[in-house]
């Protein structure tokens, strides 16, 4: 089961890599839902910051858009700014208002 989810994250990762252009340094990549759950700032072992924490060790630049409060957290990589609050506001014109080449979201879904 833990060879097949770091499969997926590697995948995950790379179609967000093709979907910024390829593998360019500084690439931006926006992520929505870091947390482990909806509307929470729970990062305790959060599997949606595995791809973003990929993409920053191939120097990809990580904003976050997420439902929880803005700003830094506990378990969350210094790496990822925290650019704003969502509210379940559709994301697709603040992505692209915010210069991001791709983005992404690894919310699990419930089970």
């Amino acid at each position: 089961m833990i060879k097949v989810n770091d499969q997926q994250f590697g995948q995950v990762t790379l179609k967000a890599r093709q979907a910024a252009g390829g593998t360019r340094e500084g690439d931006i990549i926006a992520s929505w839902s870091l947390t482990f759950t909806a509307r929470t700032d729970d990062l305790r072992d959060s599997p949606s910051l595995e791809v973003p924490k990929r993409l920053i060790a191939d120097r990809a630049t990580i904003n976050a858009f997420d439902s929880a409060d803005s700003g830094a957290k506990p378990g969350l990589p210094s790496a990822i700014t925290v650019c704003a609050r969502t509210n379940g506001v559709r994301l697709t014109p603040r992505i692209r208002s915010s210069g991001a080449d791709a983005g992404i979201s690894c919310r699990s879904c419930p089970g």
